[in-house]
């Protein structure tokens, strides 16, 4: 009957059946939860790696000093070195260049980019850095997994350091070495949950890639790892009540948890504990291993071996099949998940492992593990990989190049640029002429060389380009900053929103003319709505919106204005609905806020006009590839922005303001192409860039100064 402690590693250590099985399963859940999003809190499986780590390193480091009277760093980092940096670096090589080769060399700048980060194991302060949310960013980010490399990268080298400090300084001091490891772990531990408990709920979005806020799940790990005598002789069914019941805490966390909740603190807890009963109940041996079936199979501990080469490949074989691949198809995530199965078990079996056991990289101490076993030639499988890597690539340029002989363009056109369409009839609206253009588009069967080129959209320029218009997308602006036209003219109009009215702005003050001055309340996050409180789409407090509507309502009364324009994201109930009692699957939420706002303005001007919010676009960075044809950059409103668009007209005709629907504007019987002519319609599939928007100034004339814009669609 074989017991859970039954194997060794390459080098001689005792390996733990049932903990390899948890890598598995860990790394099985991330993978089904990043192609099917399912079940919910497969991102909680992250947490048993960390826990795991704490763990292994600490025990591999305290049973060294026990054993040698001392600790080697040197073999430590080496070892990590071999186990971590060969595989990691080429796949981030391999994908930089199949991205190259697949895509639009805009989106093979921001992968190259990301890749730089992630080969510097810091990949989890550029997504901070860059306000990158997780769970929205899966799909244009192919290295946003390195993440958790990178967070477990700085724990090894902060982590033997502190374990050499306080084992030499016990040791000086006559102190207990157990209870000086458990004391100096315990604050560390306790420091880190404390933060995290605050940094979880004041930001989130940072929170979840801080290494900070992770040092508390090392801790429980390196907690257990000191900690191990005193469960070493649990009989065998304590052990496995132990065990069943950390199961069912793991399958709670699972099923329970999702991307709303404050993480990861204090939720982390679920998974993070769940991780240690499982820990502390195998430690005896005593539990067989038909009792833990669902961690100890063959095929779950086969897994849990190749968990770090699976879980590295997953994420670049996934964001590159969208080249060939419709991304929401059953086929698609089926043959993603395969294609990274395999790959991940070949680069463990031809890379991982035999660098790892390259006795040319390893010190003395540890080939003398290994002296029965036969040394391991790196050359061969060097040549072998450099030569897999060449013949997949030139193989797949060639494919590239028979397919698209004209791949040369920088925008990957492959025809004849479009013109502006005409119409004969000269009766047509302006409407039926933009949507002639639009109707173009949907039928076009070559990218056009577009202008302004992706380029510009990858690196933020139209960010740049939005602020010349006198007010800054995404900061507070001065009342003086964010005035457009001439301060005698003879007709004033306010704008409010958020970065949707900012992105329009171009557009509207096209739209009005020289006769008008135009006064920006439009902040980034900031919706024209009326809440008890303001939130960012991640939960996020975010008061400033509260100071901006004070600002334009003082404004508005003070001034008196011909028109006031409220412009706000559709869908921005979504992020509100999360920390108000109103049931998030219908328009109650945007009906009333926008209520509020109409209410205060009823009295103080002239004219209100609302106009609906830009509907959800591909982003052309990732849908223009080297095989897409235009049809796989087209998309359709999503049901959260039907939502708030119903909620909004709702509001508009209780409190009679104009109300300005612009669904025809980018969309044809629901199906919105991403460029219009040459013209990219979205910079980053939400708002407008500057040409489009000024493409919209005929109709923004017409919906603000012509005729009734009030009819809905």
């Amino acid at each position: 009957m074989g017991m859970i402690v039954e194997k060794v590693d390459e080098l001689g250590r005792p390996l733990r059946v049932d903990l390899q099985g948890l890598r598995g399963l860990g790394v099985l859940l991330v993978v089904i939860g990043h192609l099917w999003l399912w079940p919910p809190g497969a991102f909680a499986a992250l947490d048993i790696f960390f826990v795991l780590s704490g763990f292994f390193i600490t025990a591999i480091l305290i049973d060294q000093f026990a054993q040698q009277d001392r600790l080697r760093l040197g073999t430590f980092y080496l070892a990590r070195f071999r186990r971590l940096v060969p595989t990691a670096l080429t796949v981030i090589v391999v994908t930089v260049l199949l991205t190259k080769l697949l895509y639009n060399p805009a989106k093979a700048d921001e992968v190259t980019q990301q890749g730089i980060w992630a080969a510097l194991f810091a990949s989890n302060w550029y997504f901070i850095e860059n306000s990158t949310n997780y769970f929205a960013n899966l799909g244009n980010a192919s290295f946003i997994h390195y993440w958790s490399l990178s967070v477990e990268e700085q724990f090894y080298v902060v982590w033997p350091c502190l374990i050499l400090v306080t084992l030499l300084t016990a040791r000086r001091r006559a102190w207990s070495l157990s209870t000086s490891l458990l004391v100096v772990f315990g604050t560390a531990t306790a420091v880190s949950f404390g933060y995290s408990m605050w940094h979880s709920a004041a930001h989130p979005v940072a929170a979840y890639f801080s290494t900070f806020d992770r040092v508390w799940e090392f801790g429980v790990g390196a907690l257990l790892a000191v900690a191990r005598p005193l469960f070493k002789d649990l009989r065998e069914r304590i052990s496995t009540g132990i065990m069943w019941t950390a199961s069912a805490a793991l399958i709670a966390s699972l099923a329970f948890l999702d991307y709303s909740i404050q993480y990861p603190a204090p939720w982390g807890l679920l998974p993070v504990l769940a991780c240690a009963g499982l820990i502390v109940g195998g430690h005896s041996g005593r539990v067989p291993n038909r009792r833990m079936w669902p961690i100890t199979n063959v095929p779950m501990v086969y897994l849990g071996t190749i968990s770090y080469s699976f879980y590295l490949w997953h994420l670049p074989v996934i964001f590159l099949l969208r080249a060939y691949f419709a991304e929401d198809t059953q086929f698609y995530r089926a043959v993603a998940f395969a294609v990274s199965l395999v790959v991940g078990s070949l680069s463990f079996h031809l890379l991982e492992r035999p660098v790892r056991r390259a006795q040319s990289l390893m010190t003395h101490a540890e080939r003398a593990h290994l002296q029965n076993k036969a040394p391991i030639d790196l050359r061969p499988v060097m040549l072998g990989w450099i030569a897999v890597v060449t013949v997949a690539t030139v193989g797949l340029y060639g494919l590239v190049a028979a397919q698209n002989p004209s791949t040369a363009d920088s925008s990957l056109s492959r025809g004849p640029q479009p013109t502006a369409p005409t119409t004969d009839d000269p009766t047509a609206s302006t409407l039926e002429r933009h949507q002639e253009a639009l109707r173009a588009s949907l039928t076009a069967s070559d990218f056009p060389t577009f202008d302004p080129p992706l380029q510009d959209l990858a690196s933020g320029k139209w960010l740049g380009q939005l602020n010349d218009y006198r007010c800054r997308l995404d900061t507070m602006s001065t009342l003086g900053d964010c005035r457009h036209g001439p301060d005698d003219a003879s007709q004033t109009a306010v704008l409010i929103g958020d970065s949707y009215a900012s992105s329009l702005a171009p557009g509207i003050i096209a739209a009005l003319g020289k006769g008008w001055t135009v006064q920006q309340f439009a902040n980034s996050g900031c919706p024209a709505w009326t809440l008890p409180e303001y939130y960012n789409a991640d939960g996020t407090p975010y008061p400033l919106c509260a100071r901006r509507q004070t600002e334009a309502l003082d404004f508005v009364r003070r001034e008196e204005p011909d028109l006031v324009i409220l412009v706000s994201a559709a869908d921005a109930y979504v992020a509100g609905a999360r920390n108000f009692d109103i049931d998030r699957q219908n328009s109650d939420l945007a009906s009333w806020a926008l209520g509020q706002t109409l209410k205060k303005l009823t009295d103080l001007t002239k004219r209100i006009v609302v106009i609906e919010g830009t509907p959800n676009h591909k982003r052309l960075l990732d849908c223009v590839t080297r095989f897409a044809e235009p049809d796989d950059c087209v998309s359709s409103p999503t049901s959260d922005w039907e939502l708030g668009r119903a909620g909004e007209q709702k509001a508009a005709r209780e409190y009679g303001a104009t109300y300005v629907p612009t669904l025809p504007w980018f969309c044809i019987n629901g199906r919105c192409p991403a460029f219009m002519g040459r013209t990219p319609v979205t910079a980053d599939g939400r708002h407008v860039t500057l040409a489009f928007s000024l493409r919209l100034t005929a109709l923004l004339r017409e919906a603000l100064l012509g005729t009734d814009a009030d009819t809905t669609p």
